[in-house]
Order: structure tokens, then C-alpha cells, then sequence
């Protein structure tokens, strides 16, 4: 009979489920779904027509409650009723041994050993301390979806306060909150970058091609619904092209797009936009900078070229021109290549 009731529990939830999102992919428009999303805790994550239907699916989650079904799944397992001997003999040693937490889980028995904090906004909106670095990992990867991110601090006192200062939503919208470790690995520190999901190689090759064929309405399109287009992991230029690992001012040069390179080193000059990749303006600024001399001076991986020696060989004359106004271009990269130098003279005596 419980099984049934359970069954039945499930059904329900499904249909009301299926039908809210029906009702509001059919009767709200864009504006007015935003505008709920922001209302129930989603207003940090980005809005397009790629992204729509699964917001939809969260918010409709959201406006109807968790599943009393699960609720009811979840009770029964805990309960101490349906526990074996052995299993209560040994939650008993773990509730005995660990003490109160004050609501931080899987927290050490060393208080002064790194602890991380998770953040996971959304329907969750929690910050959860540990300091087994793998259960985080765990637990990071269990939310993916909720784009969490993760800090670190020396002790689990830090980490605590921590979490009873802030929300998971404020941390993971990019605000001005850094681990305690300056230098930490990458996981902790780049978690607003995760805002963004991942594209795939056929989405970005689709980008190149209309970089290189100078479509820019199709490209400003895809550089204004996600910077990833042009800024991958480690805060490095996106590799557009496996082989010689093209980036976009690469697959622009050779393309002789003028146009097309102006827009890609517009964007990544532009701190305002990187904003919201990064929160800060200062922040923004400083990856600005980095951006632009990694896609002015990085070599491909065959010919070991940058674009400006591309440009030249090629006799592209305003591209050239266009290149070595940044200042941050590097004329002289490589010895082979030091004829550019005269070039790049004769340009401006034009």
C-alpha cells in the first residue's frame, strides 16, 4: 500500500510538474519569465533561448515545492525505526563522535584543518562546509547544474562564520569575495566563470566559420549570449581550431577579415563586458589586459606564428596596421620573423 501511495505521490507531482512548465512556456513571455526567475532566486543565471527551457523547468520546481513523494522517501530512510541494530549502533558512534556542527557537514575533527565552503544557489541556495576535499568534489559535481562554487579558509571557525554571513546566491553572482588563500587552485577561484555553460566543438567551429567568412550579425549574437565563445578555461583565449590551435584572431588573420578581428579584439578590450564573466570592474580590467596580449603574441602550434607575423608574410597591410596599434603587440617574437619590424615601418610611412 505505501508503495502504491508512493507511486501514485510520484504521478501527481509529475503532472502538476508537466503542467506548470506548460503554462508558463506557453502563457509568459520572455520579460515576464525573467522577471519570475529574479523573483525565485534565478535572476543570476543567463537568459537565452539555449537556456530557457531548463530555467522553466527549475522555476516551475521551484513554484511548486520539493515532492512530497521524495519527502516521505527520505523520512523513512532516516528514521531510526528503519534501521538495523548494526546500522543504529553506528549512527549512533558517528552522532557521539562528531557533536554539533552548527550546520556544517562532513566538517573534521581538526578544526584547524582547510575547510571549503560550497556555495550551491538555486533551488538549494546553501553553503555547505567540509573539509574532505573529495566529498566537495562530490558535492560539486551532484550540482552542476546550480553552477556552485567553492572557497577555501584555514579553519573551520573562518569557513563557519563564513557561511552565516552570506548566501550561496550572493557568492556565485560574482561579488567581490575571495578565499583566504590568494593563490588557491583554480577550482576555488574561478567559480563565477561557471555562469556560463560550455560550448561544444561543433557549436564553436560554427563561430569560426563566420568569423572567417566576415558574418559578424551571427557572431556578435554569439559573443553577447556567452564570452566563452572567446575566453575558455584558465582565462585563456578559446581555441577555435584543434589542429594548428587557432583562437579567433588567428582564424580571422588568415581569413583576412578586418572587420572580423577588429570585433574580436574589441571584445576583449571591453572590461564592462568582461564584467559579467568576473564581478569586479578591476578584475575585469586585469583579465582585459591578459586577454589581449595572450590573442596578440600567442604563436600557433604548427608554423609557430602569431597573427601579426601571419599578417605580414601575408602583405595584409591594414590588418598589420590594425594589429600594432595595441600596444601590447609584440613585434619581435620570434628571430625568423624580425623582417616584420621593417615592415611594419613602411605601413605608417604610407
Amino acid at each position: 500500500m505505501a508503495e502504491k501511495h508512493r507511486m501514485s505521490s510520484d504521478n501527481e507531482y509529475e503532472m502538476s510538474l508537466n503542467a506548470k512548465i506548460k503554462e508558463l512556456s506557453s502563457d509568459y513571455s520572455d520579460q515576464k519569465l525573467q522577471l519570475l526567475l529574479k523573483e525565485h532566486g534565478f535572476g543570476h543565471l543567463p537568459f537565452s533561448e539555449a537556456t530557457k527551457n531548463l530555467l522553466v523547468k527549475k522555476l516551475a520546481r521551484k513554484m511548486l515545492g520539493p515532492d512530497p513523494a521524495q519527502e516521505d522517501s527520505a523520512e523513512n530512510v532516516s528514521s531510526p525505526s528503519n534501521l538495523s541494530p548494526q546500522s543504529k549502533t553506528s549512527e549512533s558512534r558517528k552522532s557521539d563522535s562528531s557533536g554539533p556542527t552548527d550546520g556544517c557537514t562532513a566538517a573534521d575533527s581538526n578544526p584547524n584543518k582547510t575547510h571549503y565552503a560550497v556555495c550551491i544557489p538555486g533551488l538549494v541556495n546553501t553553503i555547505t562546509v567540509a573539509s574532505d576535499f573529495k566529498q566537495v568534489l562530490k558535492l560539486m559535481k551532484e550540482h552542476k547544474c546550480d553552477n556552485p562554487r567553492m572557497l577555501s579558509f584555514p579553519n573551520l571557525q573562518e569557513a563557519t562564520a563564513f557561511s552565516k554571513k552570506t548566501t550561496a546566491v550572493e557568492v556565485c553572482k560574482g561579488a567581490n569575495i575571495k578565499s583566504s588563500y590568494p593563490n588557491e587552485k583554480a577550482e576555488v577561484e574561478t567559480g563565477e566563470v561557471k555562469l556560463f555553460p560550455s560550448l561544444t566543438p561543433p557549436q564553436l567551429n560554427k563561430f569560426r566559420i563566420h568569423l572567417e567568412k566576415g558574418l559578424l550579425d551571427y557572431a556578435k549574437e554569439c559573443i553577447a549570449v556567452n564570452p566563452r565563445y572567446l575566453i575558455g578555461n584558465g582565462d585563456m583565449p578559446t581555441i577555435l581550431k584543434e589542429g594548428p590551435r587557432y583562437n579567433a584572431l588567428h582564424a580571422c588573420v588568415v581569413a583576412n577579415q578586418l572587420a572580423s578581428c577588429q570585433l574580436v579584439m574589441g571584445t576583449v578590450s571591453d572590461a564592462e563586458y568582461l564584467k559579467r564573466m568576473y564581478g569586479s570592474l578591476p578584475r575585469s580590467q586585469e583579465i582585459s589586459h591578459r586577454l589581449v596580449d595572450l590573442y596578440l603574441n600567442t604563436p600557433d602550434k604548427v608554423a609557430k606564428k602569431t597573427p601579426l607575423h601571419i599578417a605580414s608574410e601575408k602583405g595584409m597591410v591594414e590588418i598589420v596596421a590594425f594589429l600594432v596599434s595595441f600596444k601590447a603587440c609584440v613585434r619581435d617574437y620570434n628571430k625568423r620573423f624580425a623582417v616584420i619590424d621593417v615592415q611594419v615601418g613602411s605601413l605608417f610611412s604610407l
